[in-house]
């Protein structure tokens, strides 16, 4: 539907082009092409022929996918869309990555945009300037003859030819061989990027029209998106969330996040709040238990601040600018558990500068600290926080033999940790190197940290020991942090951890 908006006010110009004079139309910027949903049924395509299948759009403020957009992606779950190419059977998905079938987007038509600004849900999304000349537009098009129609259609071709249209799909095949393709349920299909996002859990009916069905599906991806927005911690206190400008909440997000302050939900904005959100509900995990002696903290810079200082978030609500660590424990005490004796800052978008200065902030306020408040520090970890890698650890069990895989240039040594926290938690975490001395050295570091741990409820966790090891190894090799993240990973599930600034170990 974003084309509509771009072109509607050069349309009317095209009622004076009856005799097909040249006029300038300004072709839409390219951008990612929306999301097309398909409902049940079953298509059919003779050898090498193609048929125009019935969709619906997903997203609202892409572009429409034209001819030239492939939708080769399905989505939703492979197994429900199936093609039959002859008497092979197969998922949709292994046709098209096969080349026995295409999909692709649909030329955008003039009678498309006629319809659509005809269309009470489309036209209420127009401003009211376009909405007015639109009304003018379609009163002039319902009083052309059949004739002059088909020649404005094939002018407004000619002239923006990478417009497509949001209602239809292309099906085509490459086969010798009759094509079926079956949808036992809604299928969504689109491009390989569109896999890092969520897939829309919506179903298309047929009890609706398709005028109807499309903006059910605009209400529903509306609510979608506050629900994005409310795990990250946007909107999350609204007793309501049809009641929030979703719009409005975007632009919050994207701002504080540094996108492009669009108010719209583009693929870079449902990409870092997908993450968010991920990201947000782990955390709250964490800090969810009364009786936790620890809790989780994510800071960010405060781009908008004025006075710079941080963004701060618990995965309870919005983050909160602070500009101390002292502010930051204050602000946060209400949605800490009141047992918490230790506070894990994990840095997030920060240079390693930044860190440096959040981590000697954290020192300053841990060494001149009471015994009434937490002492503080700051862990680097990529990905969404690990519960389990923040308990009370228990043990590690270390291999005796490092794996080699790979030949020559392409080598890398490995081990598989064990590792295992007071309350019977268990995690395996790879540890991958290219360097087997710098392995055996990491081995050696962590060995000699797990000598001197406590089984205390204080006592370090998974992750700070993991962390810590991994600085002592860096520091003996003379490495930059950048060389070592090159050198050794260790990672459990969609976890890494970096360097741990400003902890000791407490000694047994």
């Amino acid at each position: 539907m974003m084309w509509i908006k771009q072109i509607v006010r050069h349309a009317l110009h095209l009622f004076a082009l009856l005799a097909l004079a040249a006029i300038g139309i300004a072709s839409p910027v390219q951008a990612a092409a929306q999301r097309m949903g398909i409902g049940a049924g079953t298509y059919r395509l003779s050898p090498h022929g193609s048929t125009t299948v019935p969709a619906f759009c997903f997203d609202y403020t892409r572009e429409s996918p034209s001819t030239g957009n492939s939708l080769d992606t399905v989505l939703t779950d492979t197994n429900s869309a199936i093609a039959t190419v002859g008497d092979r059977r197969m998922p949709l998905q292994e046709a098209i990555a096969k080349g026995l079938v295409r999909v692709n987007g649909t030329q955008g038509t003039l009678a498309d945009l006629i319809h659509a600004v005809g269309h009470a849900a489309s036209s209420s999304r127009m401003p009211l300037d376009q909405r007015l000349e639109a009304q003018r537009i379609k009163a002039k098009w319902d009083h052309l003859t059949a004739s002059q129609r088909a020649g404005m259609e094939a002018e407004f071709a000619l002239r923006n030819p990478q417009l497509g249209s949001h209602t239809r799909l292309n099906f085509s095949s490459n086969s010798d061989q009759p094509v079926a393709i079956t949808f036992a349920n809604t299928a969504i299909l689109g491009t390989a990027a569109d896999r890092k996002l969520a897939v829309p859990d919506l179903q298309v009916t047929s009890t609706r029209s398709h005028d109807a069905e499309q903006e059910h599906i605009w209400t529903e991806m509306n609510q979608r998106n506050l629900s994005l927005l409310s795990q990250a911690g946007y909107g999350s206190g609204a007793a309501d969330l049809k009641a929030i400008d979703p719009h409005a909440l975007a632009a919050v997000f994207q701002r504080d996040h540094n996108l492009p302050v669009t108010g719209q939900f583009d693929p870079l904005t449902e990409k870092v709040l997908v993450e968010e959100g991920r990201q947000g509900a782990a955390l709250k995990r964490i800090n969810s238990r009364a009786d936790r002696r620890y809790s989780v903290l994510y800071v960010s810079p405060n781009r908008r601040g004025v006075d710079g200082g941080y963004r701060v978030s618990s995965g309870f609500g919005l983050p909160r600018p602070t500009t101390t660590i002292d502010e930051m424990m204050r602000v946060m005490h209400g949605q800490l558990p009141v047992s918490t004796e230790r506070v894990y800052l994990v840095p997030r978008g920060m240079s390693d500068e930044e860190i440096g200065r959040l981590a000697a902030s954290a020192q300053i306020y841990s060494r001149f600290g009471t015994e009434t408040r937490p002492t503080v520090g700051v862990l680097k970890v990529a990905g969404a926080a690990d519960e389990v890698m923040f308990k009370p650890i228990a043990d590690i069990a270390i291999p005796d033999e490092i794996i080699q895989r790979g030949t020559d240039a392409a080598i890398t040594h490995e081990i598989l940790l064990t590792v295992k926290t007071t309350d019977g938690g268990s995690r395996k975490i790879k540890v991958v190197s290219k360097i087997r001395n710098l392995l055996e050295r990491f081995i050696a570091n962590l060995q000699a940290l797990m000598s001197h741990r406590t089984y205390q409820a204080s006592s370090p966790t998974p992750a700070q020991i993991l962390a810590l090891a991994l600085e002592q190894t860096r520091r003996e090799a003379h490495m930059t942090h950048q060389q070592m993240a090159d050198s050794l990973s260790l990672e459990t599930a969609n976890v890494q951890f970096g360097v741990a600034i400003g902890y000791r170990v407490p000694q047994g």
